[in-house]
């Protein structure tokens, strides 16, 4: 059966352009996907068997675009269909943009490019106004329109030094068991969070059977520590050892957390507490922290934590500029309105100029207070990055010195972004 194609950079009827960009469906074809995929990225694991169980945890139907150069697939993209919370609380429809990668062999031809671009019109297509990744190299994904909103770090714990303070109220821990045998348990307490973060993004089926799917195949087994009271669980701290040399014998055992899930401040108490009383373990690492974490104002010492890397984690493409900001809102009452152009030259259509105030958006006429290119919006869109730091850096057309304040006074929030799921 032939994929049908869709309209964007690269894709043409008679003759075959090159790169020819088509959707992916018949399972031969995403078979090769998965293949391009780790022969690009060169350190992943191969895919010995692949067969319907290992294509539904990987692909969702028509979302998978392969480029092709006369009839060989040479690079591919992959999304899922998801949701990430923006300002104000509402859940946006988002493209969940994984698997990008082009054979060794045909980089810097524009592949990506035409891959990217005609992956951002279907999500444009579709209702999805935002599309985010988790990006491998931080040189690439700016050209296409694509900004860090979020930044997290990721922390050490010497459990020699770090301690809880003392008086802290704590939920109980309820259970511990093998990740896997509590697996549908996980997700209803994900899915139980009443408010998590700005930049949260769901879980949808496949993400949680392609994670059960890693840590089937993890080098040592992951557990998780489950929190709660009589109301019904709290969260939970998913975590597995650290793999190579001898586990016993060794001096420097750590403890590597995978997944960190907490209704409130007791159930946050409760699982350090709990990973700082494993008592086997010299070191407990927490990557992908948020960068205003209340980890070290729980610990009685903060130096106990120790910061090993601050590094990029959401990568935004705003693919419905208008509709994003309509969706959202912010707290910034009394800022005087500010007229904002969003210039986006890969996807022209979504070029818009838009009058922002706290009561809402809509379009404007009069000459903008500021000129802003897609990245860098889509960088400020969370609030992770100010508006300011854009100005400083030289990446705004700034006809208004003073709508950069009035911009950050708009959409500021007290609280970082943080996505929290790797995917």
């Amino acid at each position: 059966m032939t994929s049908p194609k869709l309209p964007g950079p690269g894709t043409s009827t008679s003759p075959v352009a090159f790169p020819e960009i088509r959707v992916l469906n018949a399972p031969e074809e995403l078979t090769a996907a998965a293949h391009v995929f780790r022969s690009a990225m060169v350190g992943l694991p191969a895919l010995h068997v692949v067969d319907e169980g290992v294509l539904g945890r990987l692909f969702e139907p028509a979302r998978a675009f392969g480029a092709f150069d006369r009839g060989e697939l040479v690079g591919t993209t992959n999304s899922h269909a998801s949701a990430i919370r923006v300002p104000g609380g509402f859940w946006l429809p988002q493209a969940a943009v994984t698997h990008v990668g082009v054979l060794p062999s045909h980089r810097r031809r524009g592949i990506a490019k035409a891959m990217l671009a005609a992956q951002l019109r279907q999500a444009r297509m579709a209702g999805e106004p935002v599309a985010t990744l988790r990006a491998t190299e931080g040189r690439i994904y700016g050209n296409f329109g694509y900004g860090v909103a979020t930044r997290v770090m990721d922390v050490d714990l010497v459990r020699s030094e770090a301690r809880l303070r003392p008086g802290l109220e704590a939920a109980a821990i309820v259970s511990v068991e093998a990740a896997d045998q509590c697996w549908e348990r996980l997700r209803q307490i994900f899915e139980g969070q009443a408010g998590p973060r700005v930049g949260a993004v769901s879980r949808g089926a496949i993400w949680w059977r392609a994670s059960l799917a890693r840590v089937a195949i993890g080098p040592t087994r992951a557990y998780v520590a489950i929190c709660g009271d009589a109301r019904g669980d709290s969260g939970y701290v998913r975590y597995h050892a650290a793999s190579g040399g001898d586990w016993f014998e060794s001096k420097d055992r750590v403890v590597i957390v995978d997944d960190l899930v907490a209704h409130d401040a007791r159930a946050y108490v409760a699982l350090v507490g709990f990973l700082l009383d494993l008592d086997i373990a010299h070191r407990i690492v927490l990557p992908t922290r948020p960068l205003d974490d209340v980890l070290p104002l729980v610990l009685e010492d903060g130096r106990s934590m120790r910061v090993s890397a601050i590094r990029d984690e959401t990568w935004l493409r705003l693919v419905d500029a208008e509709a994003a900001f309509a969706a959202s809102s912010w707290a910034g009452a009394g800022a005087d309105p500010v007229v904002l152009q969003i210039v986006d030259r890969l996807l022209p259509e979504n070029t818009v100029k838009l009058r922002c105030t706290a009561e809402g958006i809509e379009r404007a006429t009069r000459t903008p207070d500021i000129v802003a290119d897609i990245g860098s919006v889509s960088a400020a869109y969370l609030g992770g990055t100010r508006w300011g730091q854009l100005a400083e850096a030289g990446r705004l057309e700034v006809g208004d010195r003073s709508a950069v304040a009035r911009l950050d006074r708009l959409m500021g929030s007290p609280v970082l972004p943080h996505g929290g799921t790797l995917f």
